[in-house]
């Protein structure tokens, strides 16, 4: 977390996301928060689409037992949700550095 202005946000890797993708790590939820359209185009394979604007209304959606990695474009506006979700009592969040766009730079599959 090094360099990150978000102080208090946990943050994952490509590559680290990739490993629990490929072990098909049960205990995780990815969220694209992208909008339906972004989403739609391209995204990362097992993710389910939850638009930042409609986070609010899907609270009781993200469970305490699943680590929720949350994921956008590039990773700012998936950064300040994650800080959102802490404001509100969901404390298992987990940024992707860079986004859905660093996942594509990586040469990783896309559905």
């Amino acid at each position: 977390m090094s360099g990150n202005r978000y102080q208090y946000l946990n943050e994952i890797e490509v590559a680290e996301l990739y490993q629990l993708i490929d072990a098909n790590d049960s205990s995780i939820e990815l969220i694209d928060i992208r909008s339906h359209d972004e989403s739609s185009q391209a995204s990362i394979p097992g993710s389910q689409n939850i638009p930042l604007h409609d986070l609010p209304l899907r609270l009781s959606h993200l469970t305490q037992k699943q680590t929720v990695i949350l994921y956008c474009q590039l990773g700012e506006k998936s950064a300040q949700a994650c800080l959102y979700l802490a404001n509100q009592g969901i404390h298992n969040t987990i940024n992707l550095r860079g986004g859905f766009e660093a996942w594509k730079l990586s040469g990783l599959k896309v559905a």
